[in-house]
């Protein structure tokens, strides 16, 4: 089954607020599960990369967000100061 990253970020917020796990914990979680064969991300996810990378200050939807815009050759304007810092961003605060 293939999950976009929408439906990943909807696992994440879930886990982290709905069952208040640690988002240190999340990732192996969601490695785990992307792992298994029985669900795996679109094919222009950039979700794997992502939770191998050393995750930063930046939260995952964030990165995401930004992965998909920087894939499409777009700047991302955020009032987010921790997502400023990665990739194409500008802050607009």
């Amino acid at each position: 089954m293939v999950v976009s990253d929408l439906v990943i970020a909807e696992t994440h917020h879930a886990l982290k607020f709905l069952y208040e796990i640690e988002p240190a914990d999340i990732r192996p979680c969601l490695q785990q599960m992307l792992a298994s064969g029985l669900i795996q991300p679109e094919p222009s996810s950039a979700v794997l990369a992502d939770l191998t990378e050393k995750p930063g200050k930046a939260a995952l939807v964030d990165r995401l967000i930004q992965a998909r815009h920087e894939a499409d050759g777009l700047t991302t304007w955020t009032l987010d100061k921790a997502q400023a810092r990665i990739g194409k961003s500008s802050y607009s605060g």
